[in-house]
């Protein structure tokens, strides 16, 4: 609050600040000593009635991202002021501009500040528990002192995707089937003989190579985490002791 007063163009000491706050909201003042802050609460008119979306990048330095997808059109979509939603939002306006709701052109996208977008971050808190945690500490300990299994050069980001993205794809579809109520409809979901993801989640000359290397050494296809590991471990070794030799 002095920060406020003076942005404001308030001049005041923060001592009387202090001693205002307690008297106009002793509450939250008691509230902020403890460290017990009670979270707003959110409320919406329906399930769908505004999407919250947001990209992931806790793993963006070994080359593993997530964005969201949909084949569905959202009534109104809210994100923060990230630069990757400049074509989201453009997009949004764009295809809702003959509506005639009140959600039509440009009031069909909102932009806001990170810790508005409650829905997506909460569950980006759940993901971090339930699987990112873990896939963190796992290519941390590639990078650790004696093992030096990861520079982050564009190899070891094209090898860390075509050992790792697969399963992680996997777990996570199963995950979601799992924790989610999928309605089924009448007919196609979707458009015939499209993929939800990418046949080949990494560069494609990396690609062909590495699929070469594995039918050469007969290495298997990986079912788990600690699989992929010694798959990329052993898939890399190949890689930059051949290049090493050009």
């Amino acid at each position: 609050m002095h920060l406020k007063c003076i942005q404001s163009g308030f001049n005041i000491p923060r001592d009387t600040v202090s001693q205002l706050m307690k008297i106009i909201d002793p509450d939250g003042v008691k509230c902020r000593l403890s460290r017990k802050l009670r979270r707003r609460q959110y409320a919406s008119p329906g399930p769908n009635f505004a999407w919250h979306i947001d990209s992931y990048d806790k793993l963006k330095r070994y080359g593993i991202a997530i964005n969201g997808f949909s084949r569905y059109m959202a009534v109104k979509e809210k994100a923060d002021f990230g630069t990757e939603n400049v074509y989201v939002a453009n997009m949004q306006k764009f295809l809702c501009r003959n509506h005639n709701d009140e959600f039509a052109g440009d009031k069909s996208y909102l932009s806001g500040k990170s810790k508005h977008i409650q829905r997506i971050e909460r569950f980006w808190g759940i993901l971090i528990k339930q699987m990112v945690q873990y896939y963190m500490d796992l290519f941390a300990d590639l990078c650790k002192d004696g093992h030096d299994m990861f520079c982050g050069d564009f190899v070891d980001k094209s090898v860390m995707q075509f050992c790792f993205m697969d399963i992680i794809q996997y777990t996570t579809y199963l995950q979601c089937r799992g924790s989610l109520m999928i309605n089924r409809r009448n007919g196609s979901p979707c458009v015939r003989g499209r993929n939800d993801t990418k046949k080949k989640m990494c560069d494609e000359t990396v690609f062909e190579l590495c699929t070469g290397l594995m039918t050469e050494n007969n290495l298997m296809k990986p079912y788990n985490a600690n699989e992929c590991k010694k798959l990329y471990v052993t898939l890399r070794q190949i890689l930059k002791h051949e290049l090493d030799e050009l």
